[in-house]
């Protein structure tokens, strides 16, 4: 699954959408590194305080590296993609010139989201995706959601935890109820809020998630969308393209997905 150090540095990128999958894909990393010729290994994760990263909240990382060095030290650095400038600039000296050898993963939903001057010292890249299990395809029909959710692997991590939720059968009816859209997406941010909470993310994780488990209900409604007359589907296509740019740029998440839905019920009373 992953490739030998390379040297006494290697830089690593998690493509990864969910926290909870970088965890487990740093477990791994963690346990191919553990080989006779690096038997010590030090591994510890952080993540920051709030929804993004402050330099204070690198305090901890640095010290950390301060301490008597193992034989290896391997950090994971959650939500890499919420790191502002002036945080880069910081860890750059620590990636340039760890205190020992040392494994240095950042979780980011995309490689290109980390600044050039920490992509060009990436040792390797690794998409992190988190397998359905074999019953998924029943699962998915008995909670009234749409089949085509299965092909679409980007989707994979959420769908994931939703199957593993008690609570999941309610999630399907709160897409029945778009005669009141404001309503619907505030119970479907309460729905991701839960989830999240299932499933151990503390309160700052559980703000990260909130934009992951939002594009995925709005993939959800771009599959009902299908089972649509075509004139109403195509009716809808200026705001779902407006809907799907302010997602991608990460702005304004619930005005457009509510937006979004107002767009469909207006449309369906036609």
């Amino acid at each position: 699954m992953f490739s030998p150090p390379a040297g006494s540095v290697e830089v690593v990128c998690f493509e990864v959408s969910l926290e909870t999958s970088a965890r487990t894909a740093f477990e791994s990393l963690v346990a191919a590194r553990l080989e006779p010729s690096c038997a010590l290994v030090d591994a510890k994760v952080f993540a920051p305080s709030a929804e993004r990263w402050k330099v204070s909240d690198l305090d901890p990382l640095f010290q950390h590296f301060a301490l008597a060095p193992l034989q290896r030290k391997v950090v994971l650095l959650l939500a890499a993609d919420a790191m502002d400038p002036s945080v880069h600039d910081r860890l750059l000296k620590l990636v340039e010139e760890p205190d020992s050898p040392s494994t240095i993963v950042f979780a980011s939903s995309q490689a290109a989201a980390l600044p050039a001057t920490l992509r060009s010292r990436l040792t390797f890249t690794h998409q992190v995706r988190s397998p359905l299990p074999s019953s998924a395809p029943i699962s998915v029909d008995k909670l009234g959601l749409p089949p085509t959710l299965l092909h679409r692997t980007d989707l994979h991590d959420t769908l994931a935890l939703l199957l593993d939720y008690p609570d999941s059968p309610s999630l399907a009816p709160i897409f029945s109820q778009l005669d009141t859209p404001a309503l619907a997406v505030v119970r479907l941010v309460s729905f991701g809020d839960a989830l999240a909470s299932h499933h151990g993310l503390n309160a700052a994780a559980a703000k990260r998630f909130r934009p992951r488990w939002l594009a995925f209900t709005l993939a959800v409604s771009e599959e009902f969308l299908l089972k649509y007359p075509p004139m109403v589907a195509a009716s809808l296509l200026p705001a779902h393209t407006a809907t799907l740019s302010a997602f991608r740029r990460n702005v304004a998440l619930l005005p457009h997905l509510t937006n979004w839905f107002v767009a469909v019920s207006e449309s369906l009373k036609e």
